[in-house]
């Protein structure tokens, strides 16, 4: 006897599934258990190479295959988070959304699009920072500016 959920071989009388917990209701033995999934891990399709001629698998836990480019990926969100308290509010959530962005495509697996919105998070974080500290500047030197004239 088995099981018509997950096809695993039952004792005779069973009335559960020891496998999948499934009650189990008296049928004909079927002509041949239904095949399991692939193990994890044992690639289920290829994916055509990418521009760069690195290619990626989809593996079967649909997790993306390790890849070199993925640790060189470095999350500007905190970077972000501290521009928009502490400097620039737009940039700061400019660089908040394209870090989301970023770690979205890197957890679907697109590499190049996840370094591509990490990129531009890193240049609207950085661009807000030296803009705060440039209009520091500019706001110290005209604050004293009456006291450099009385020298």
């Amino acid at each position: 006897m088995y099981c018509p959920h997950c096809g695993i071989e039952q004792l005779e009388g069973a009335r559960f599934c020891h496998q999948c917990g499934q009650r189990i209701v008296a049928a004909p033995r079927p002509s041949a258990p239904p095949t399991p999934p692939p193990p994890l891990g044992t690639p289920r399709m290829e994916i055509p190479p990418s521009p760069d001629g690195i290619r990626y698998a989809v593996v079967g836990d649909d997790s993306p295959a390790p890849n070199e480019l993925e640790g060189k990926i470095t999350s500007t969100f905190w970077a972000s988070i501290a521009v928009t308290l502490f400097c620039c509010v737009i940039g700061g959530i400019i660089g908040i959304i394209y870090s989301s962005q970023a770690k979205t495509a890197l957890a679907k697996g697109d590499i190049h699009g996840a370094i591509q919105a990490n990129n531009t998070a890193s240049k609207w974080c950085w661009a807000s920072a030296l803009l705060f500290v440039g209009l520091i500047v500019v706001y110290i030197v005209v604050a004293f500016l009456p006291f450099l004239a009385l020298l």
